[in-house]
């Protein structure tokens, strides 16, 4: 999994979690309540294609490269006492077939050092007999034959593990495409059911939903003015953060920015003439992060 990916999961999890925590509010909306169980659904497969992912190829490789080690140490030093037994019996075409040091075995792709070492092996078995002198009896052949076996069965087990790790990286693009497509083509549109019904859980489902990493996302409050009546924007607004001294108004789609802003806990005053004032205490604007704030003002 990927920073970004990281990300956006640390968000789909917040989002459950407020959509838990808000559970009795949310059960008055079945389709929304239908369409959770799918998201949740979505979160257990993307954790459950993670940990499937996540292949310890570091510890593959070590453990091939030991083999290899060992494997191509053993090849060489029957290459060397068949070598010395070939030129003792002036046998070339043996002394060449059994050419090979422990720098050329080890330096060898993974798929051809066992049948080089499979070539080694067998001269020897076929010369077992007269190498019994120079020290290769029939229990070392043995043990290299099953060396040369074990060897050959991890080869492939690092092509495995990539093949593997790229079908579930994959599947992770898919499992992602489809939370994203349920939360912002569907349960973003219902959860505006709540808005000026339950507004707290309004604006932090849409905190939630925001992906942030502070080390890169500007400081952000952000938000939204309605009539509480007609829920219709209101423009013109005006949006202070008291403690900062800080003022902006809403555009012609009843919005407010304050970028960059500082963080902490702060009180946020709505004022708009014919309407009552509106009050925020302590709205924790977080670094880091983008906050959500709506309200919706009631006329006097």
């Amino acid at each position: 999994m990927n920073i970004r990916q990281e990300a956006r999961l640390t968000m789909f999890r917040t989002t459950e979690q407020i959509l838990d925590d808000n559970a009795s509010i949310v059960a008055a909306v079945p389709a929304l309540v239908s369409l959770i169980i799918v998201f949740k659904s979505v979160i257990a497969s993307i954790l459950n294609t993670t940990q499937l992912a996540d292949v310890n190829l570091t510890g593959i490789a070590a453990d091939k490269a030991s083999a290899k080690n060992s494997l191509a140490l053993t090849a060489s030093d029957f290459a060397d006492i068949i070598g010395s037994f070939a030129s003792a019996t002036k046998n070339a075409t043996l002394k060449a077939e059994v050419k090979y040091s422990l720098s050329k075995l080890s330096k060898m792709r993974d798929e051809a050092l066992a049948p080089v070492c499979r070539i080694i092996h067998d001269r020897a078995a076929e010369n077992i007999d007269a190498l019994r002198d120079y020290g290769i009896t029939p229990q070392k052949l043995a043990l290299f034959d099953t060396a040369i076996g074990e060897y050959a069965s991890k080869t492939p087990n690092t092509r495995t593990a990539i093949v593997s790790r790229r079908t579930q990286n994959a599947n992770l693009v898919q499992l992602f495409r489809q939370g994203n497509d349920l939360l912002k083509n569907q349960m973003d549109g219902l959860v505006k059911n709540f808005r000026t019904t339950h507004p707290d859980f309004y604006n932090a489902y849409l905190a939630a939903r925001e992906i942030t990493d502070s080390h890169t996302t500007v400081t952000q409050l952000k938000g939204s003015v309605i009539d509480a009546a007609d829920e219709k924007p209101i423009k013109g607004a005006v949006i202070t953060i008291v403690e900062l001294g800080k003022s902006t108004k809403t555009n012609t789609k009843g919005e407010y920015l304050f970028k960059p802003v500082e963080y902490g806990k702060f009180t946020l005053k709505i004022e708009k003439e014919g309407y009552a004032p509106y009050q925020k205490e302590e709205l924790d604007i977080k670094t880091g992060h983008i906050i959500h704030w709506h309200a919706s003002l009631v006329e006097n």
